[in-house]
């Protein structure tokens, strides 16, 4: 468990990661001998719809 630096998105459901939303991190390879850091929500995302009354 990490978190995620500013203006990240989940890979999962691509909401924005808030500051101490708990984190898995991983790394993938963009092109030969660069990876980038990815970030996904651990457990369930969040709902990314708001509920207005």
């Amino acid at each position: 468990m990490t978190y995620a630096p500013s203006g990240e998105q989940c890979t999962a459901c691509r909401s924005g990661i808030e500051p101490f939303d708990p984190v898995r991190r991983a790394t993938v390879e963009r092109e030969p001998g660069r990876t980038v850091a990815v970030y996904r929500h651990i457990g369930a995302c969040p709902s990314t719809h708001a509920v207005t009354a």
